[in-house]
């Protein structure tokens, strides 16, 4: 038999053949091999639909027509063929690698369920399949169905690629006012800088934080970067303030009140992530939702620094966190890396490692307030 395929207004024509086990063979008659699928159905003389997103394939009378070739597209990726990428396909699907190239984004998630873009600021999460969707910042874009899962990976459709880029282009000039972005922050300057600035030490007491995988409390951790970070501080800005001292328990509004009551120039909060995805891993950085400019400033200046000193960071996040709320100073929270990766946790179990990224903290800091 044969399966008549309406492409447009072209016409081609496919094989058909019915397996032992019942069911159709289907493949592309312009290339041997190209989109074969198996689709299980009764070969019986019954008329016989397959809806696939508002696409029917009939059989009538041991014939069957006009089957949308999108639907071959469907059934290759639940058989197993290989997204089509080259330019013979009807259709073209890039990789995770190369979205991610194409968007100048990093990968921060890919598996066979979703993938995750990111350039520390602006999120990409797509969901393969018929009623999966491209998110942008936790926001719906654009029409179902755009990516297909294959050997574990999520493949995009290319032409979704320029949809991505325009949006993340606008959110980009949402924020410059559509002007260029600052120029890269120049390497730390020698000398003071004339500012107050309240280093919070997170947790403390009978408030351990979260627990690393190799068993050290969040609070001990914490407590010794935002030591070395104050005495990094102390000889080049004003004044240097620590929340704690000592392992004690502090609540958060107090750690707020602190901030409020100093008047200080930056308030900045040292913790240690989690994650149930154990590949998570780096530092992060967090300013409130409804946070100043100088915020978000100083936590661009922290993570050039960080990159610039050997750091993973994985750029700057928004947050409703009490300590960066609940005052009006320009505060930033850092994430020192996830004590739920094994990797990050040996780190911040490091002292090496806690004095390099306290040091880096401290030039980032330093970098904005001696401009």
């Amino acid at each position: 038999m044969k399966l008549r395929i309406r492409e447009g207004v072209a016409m081609t024509f496919c094989a058909l053949s019915p397996p032992a086990a019942g069911g159709m063979t289907v493949c592309d008659g312009r290339v041997p091999g190209r989109f074969t699928a198996v689709v299980p159905m009764p070969l019986d003389r019954s008329v016989v639909f397959l809806r696939i997103n508002m696409m029917e394939a009939v059989r009538t009378e041991s014939r069957y027509r006009f089957i949308p070739f999108a639907s071959l597209l469907f059934l290759a990726a639940l058989t197993g063929c290989p997204p089509q990428s080259g330019p013979a396909g009807p259709i073209a699907y890039v990789s995770p690698q190369e979205l991610a190239s194409k968007l100048g984004l990093r990968i921060a998630d890919s598996s066979s369920a979703h993938l995750t873009l990111t350039n520390g600021i602006d999120n990409v999460t797509i969901f393969p399949g018929l009623t999966g969707r491209i998110y942008i910042n936790g926001k719906p874009y654009g029409t179902p169905n755009k990516a297909i899962s294959q050997n574990g990976q999520v493949y995009t459709m290319a032409p979704a690629i320029e949809m991505i880029r325009l949006e993340l282009r606008r959110l980009a000039d949402s924020r410059t006012g559509g002007k260029p972005p600052p120029p890269a922050p120049r390497p730390p300057r020698s000398g003071r800088c004339n500012a107050t600035i309240v280093v919070d030490a997170g947790h403390g007491g009978t408030d351990p934080g979260t627990r690393s995988v190799t068993g050290t409390a969040e609070k001990t951790i914490v407590f010794d970067i935002a030591t070395r970070l104050a005495a990094s501080l102390s000889p080049r800005c004003g004044r240097v303030i620590m929340t704690r001292t000592t392992d004690r328990k502090i609540d958060l509004e107090e750690r707020a009140a602190i901030a409020e009551r100093t008047r200080c120039d930056l308030f900045v909060s040292i913790h240690a992530d989690w994650a149930e995805r154990r590949s998570a891993s780096g530092a992060t950085l967090y300013i409130s939702r409804n946070s100043s400019n100088t915020s978000y400033a100083i936590a661009r200046s922290i993570h050039a620094a960080l990159v610039r000193n050997g750091i993973e960071s994985n750029g700057i996040q928004r947050a409703g966190f009490i300590v960066l709320k609940n005052h009006s100073r320009p505060a930033v929270l850092v994430e020192t890396g996830f004590a739920s990766n094994w990797s990050d946790a040996r780190k911040l179990d490091s002292a090496a490692f806690r004095a390099k990224i306290a040091e880096a903290i401290a030039d980032g800091i330093v970098e904005y307030f001696a401009k």
